[in-house]
């Protein structure tokens, strides 16, 4: 516990001045998620993801349109996914829904990973927010960013390391510098 405590400190004063700054964005109030768009974001979650805060997984969701009620589920999670990208969801239930489980993952060399999993609901409604600007986004961040909305980016960039190395291991000139920075995502 205490070394998973240490890689996620407390929030900064600066930064908790800062966040309290942000305004929320409200998606218009006279667009509805529509029962299609529902479902498929549902079946796009991978096998077995894991679960969220709640312990409710993306398998349940999907177990639960195989019935004979899955049309009004589908209405009824439109309408849920409609106040939560609103942002209307009420207050008491807001920090079930934002939480996520943090799960503490061996690394092979040794000390601990940690990472958190989100609510279900929460992811659900993030892949319904952005599904309609997944090229858009993509454009933006790529070639940079190449994680994000792009399959196989990962994979490229491994790739295109080799080839450069392999075409520019004689040269004195160049060099390729590798880093991973302990907790930079957290800190």
């Amino acid at each position: 516990v205490s070394t998973m405590e240490a890689l996620h400190p407390d929030a900064r004063d600066e930064d908790k001045r800062k966040s309290k700054k942000l305004y929320r964005v409200v998606r218009e109030r006279d667009k509805h998620w529509s029962t299609e768009e529902i479902e498929k974001a549902i079946f796009a979650f991978p096998k077995d993801s894991a679960p969220g805060y709640t312990g409710m997984r993306p398998q349940h969701l999907k177990e639960a349109l195989i019935g004979s009620n899955r049309e009004s589920l589908l209405i009824e999670l439109g309408s849920l996914c409609d106040l939560m990208s609103g942002g209307l969801a009420c207050e008491e239930v807001r920090p079930w829904l934002v939480g996520a489980n943090l799960h503490a993952l061996p690394k092979g060399t040794g000390g601990l990973r940690p990472v958190a999993v989100g609510e279900t609901l929460r992811r659900l409604v993030s892949r319904l927010c952005i599904e309609p600007n997944r090229t858009r986004i993509a454009n933006y961040l790529n070639p940079i960013q190449v994680g994000v909305g792009m399959p196989g980016g990962g994979e490229a960039v491994i790739h295109t390391i080799r080839q450069w190395f392999h075409r520019n291991r004689d040269d004195e000139e160049k060099v390729l510098v590798a880093t991973d920075l302990t907790n930079a995502f957290n800190l």
